[in-house]
Protein backbone atom coordinates (compact mmCIF):
# COMPACT_ATOMS: atom_id res chain seq x y z
CA UNK A 1 0.00 0.00 0.00
CA UNK A 2 2.86 2.34 0.85
CA UNK A 3 4.52 1.88 -2.56
CA UNK A 4 1.15 2.53 -4.23
CA UNK A 5 0.98 5.94 -2.49
CA UNK A 6 4.56 6.74 -3.53
CA UNK A 7 3.75 5.85 -7.12
CA UNK A 8 0.56 7.96 -7.05
CA UNK A 9 2.43 10.93 -5.57
CA UNK A 10 5.21 10.60 -8.13
CA UNK A 11 2.72 10.45 -11.02
CA UNK A 12 0.77 13.39 -9.60
CA UNK A 13 3.96 15.43 -9.34
CA UNK A 14 4.93 14.53 -12.89
CA UNK A 15 1.49 15.52 -14.20
CA UNK A 16 1.63 18.82 -12.33
CA UNK A 17 5.09 19.58 -13.70
CA UNK A 18 4.01 18.68 -17.24
CA UNK A 19 0.79 20.71 -17.24
CA UNK A 20 2.34 23.57 -15.31
CA UNK A 21 5.16 23.90 -17.84
CA UNK A 22 2.71 23.93 -20.75
CA UNK A 23 1.59 27.44 -19.85
CA UNK A 24 5.12 28.86 -19.61
CA UNK A 25 6.29 31.29 -22.26
CA UNK A 26 9.58 30.80 -24.00
CA UNK A 27 11.75 33.39 -25.65
CA UNK A 28 11.94 33.88 -29.38
CA UNK A 29 15.12 35.45 -30.70
CA UNK A 30 15.10 37.81 -33.67
CA UNK A 31 18.52 38.30 -35.28
CA UNK A 32 18.27 41.41 -37.44
CA UNK A 33 21.11 42.19 -39.87
CA UNK A 34 21.26 45.96 -40.50
CA UNK A 35 22.89 47.47 -43.60
CA UNK A 36 22.89 50.81 -45.34
CA UNK A 37 21.46 50.36 -48.83
CA UNK A 38 24.43 50.62 -51.19
CA UNK A 39 22.17 51.92 -53.98
CA UNK A 40 21.27 55.05 -51.98
CA UNK A 41 24.13 55.43 -49.46
CA UNK A 42 27.81 55.70 -50.26
CA UNK A 43 30.60 55.59 -47.68
CA UNK A 44 30.68 59.39 -47.40
CA UNK A 45 26.95 59.74 -46.64
CA UNK A 46 26.96 56.71 -44.32
CA UNK A 47 29.96 58.12 -42.44
CA UNK A 48 27.89 61.24 -41.61
CA UNK A 49 25.40 59.12 -39.64
CA UNK A 50 25.82 59.54 -35.91
CA UNK A 51 22.90 57.53 -34.52
CA UNK A 52 20.72 54.67 -35.72
CA UNK A 53 17.52 54.36 -33.67
CA UNK A 54 15.57 51.09 -33.69
CA UNK A 55 11.84 50.89 -32.92
CA UNK A 56 10.00 47.59 -32.48
CA UNK A 57 6.22 47.51 -32.84
CA UNK A 58 3.45 44.98 -33.36
CA UNK A 59 3.33 41.87 -31.16
CA UNK A 60 5.94 43.46 -28.84
CA UNK A 61 7.37 46.95 -28.48
CA UNK A 62 10.68 48.55 -27.64
CA UNK A 63 13.05 51.29 -28.75
CA UNK A 64 16.82 51.55 -28.51
CA UNK A 65 19.84 52.87 -30.34
CA UNK A 66 22.55 50.78 -31.92
CA UNK A 67 25.89 51.23 -30.12
CA UNK A 68 28.19 54.06 -31.24
CA UNK A 69 30.73 52.96 -33.81
CA UNK A 70 28.65 49.99 -34.86
CA UNK A 71 26.27 51.61 -37.34
CA UNK A 72 27.91 52.76 -39.48
CA UNK A 73 30.60 50.20 -38.81
CA UNK A 74 33.70 52.22 -37.91
CA UNK A 75 35.94 49.28 -37.03
CA UNK A 76 39.24 49.29 -38.94
CA UNK A 77 39.21 47.40 -42.26
CA UNK A 78 35.45 46.77 -42.13
CA UNK A 79 32.55 47.57 -44.43
CA UNK A 80 31.19 50.95 -43.31
CA UNK A 81 27.76 50.10 -44.77
CA UNK A 82 27.40 46.81 -42.85
CA UNK A 83 26.20 47.42 -39.29
CA UNK A 84 26.12 43.75 -38.36
CA UNK A 85 23.43 41.87 -36.43
CA UNK A 86 21.54 42.83 -33.32
CA UNK A 87 19.40 40.36 -31.37
CA UNK A 88 15.97 41.15 -29.97
CA UNK A 89 14.23 38.66 -27.67
CA UNK A 90 10.50 38.47 -27.06
CA UNK A 91 7.82 36.29 -25.47
CA UNK A 92 5.52 37.00 -28.45
CA UNK A 93 3.87 33.80 -29.68
CA UNK A 94 1.94 35.10 -32.69
CA UNK A 95 1.47 38.12 -34.90
CA UNK A 96 4.22 40.23 -36.46
CA UNK A 97 7.12 42.27 -35.18
CA UNK A 98 8.00 45.37 -37.19
CA UNK A 99 11.62 46.53 -36.84
CA UNK A 100 12.17 50.11 -38.01
CA UNK A 101 15.59 51.76 -38.26
CA UNK A 102 16.07 55.53 -38.58
CA UNK A 103 19.49 57.02 -39.36
CA UNK A 104 20.33 60.48 -38.00
CA UNK A 105 23.24 62.79 -38.75
CA UNK A 106 24.58 64.75 -35.80
CA UNK A 107 23.27 64.15 -32.30
CA UNK A 108 19.73 65.46 -32.91
CA UNK A 109 17.12 62.82 -33.55
CA UNK A 110 14.86 65.17 -35.48
CA UNK A 111 13.26 64.90 -38.92
CA UNK A 112 15.63 67.62 -40.16
CA UNK A 113 18.63 65.42 -39.26
CA UNK A 114 17.17 62.11 -40.46
CA UNK A 115 19.00 60.88 -43.55
CA UNK A 116 17.45 57.45 -43.98
CA UNK A 117 15.15 54.75 -42.73
CA UNK A 118 14.03 51.21 -43.35
CA UNK A 119 11.86 48.53 -41.85
CA UNK A 120 11.21 44.83 -41.97
CA UNK A 121 8.10 42.94 -40.84
CA UNK A 122 8.86 39.58 -39.26
CA UNK A 123 6.08 37.03 -38.65
CA UNK A 124 6.40 35.32 -35.28
CA UNK A 125 6.71 31.59 -35.95
CA UNK A 126 7.46 28.39 -34.09
CA UNK A 127 11.18 28.88 -34.73
CA UNK A 128 13.26 29.84 -31.69
CA UNK A 129 15.64 32.05 -33.71
CA UNK A 130 14.38 34.06 -36.67
CA UNK A 131 16.84 35.91 -38.93
CA UNK A 132 16.00 38.81 -41.25
CA UNK A 133 17.71 41.68 -43.08
CA UNK A 134 16.87 45.34 -42.52
CA UNK A 135 18.16 47.80 -45.12
CA UNK A 136 18.35 51.53 -44.43
CA UNK A 137 17.66 53.56 -47.58
CA UNK A 138 18.72 57.20 -47.87
CA UNK A 139 15.58 59.36 -47.76
CA UNK A 140 16.99 62.86 -47.30
CA UNK A 141 20.11 65.00 -47.03
CA UNK A 142 20.23 64.98 -43.20
CA UNK A 143 21.39 68.06 -41.34
CA UNK A 144 25.13 67.69 -42.14
CA UNK A 145 24.77 66.97 -45.85
CA UNK A 146 22.83 70.10 -46.84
Amino acid sequence: MRSLWKTALALGGLALATFGAAGCNSYKYFDIHVRFDGATYDVVSADRVHTVAITVSGADSSSFGLPDGRCPNRKPASDLLDCGVFEFSSFAESGNLVFTARAFEGTNQTDACKSGDGSVTVPVSAETTIMRDLNIAKTGPGCLGQ
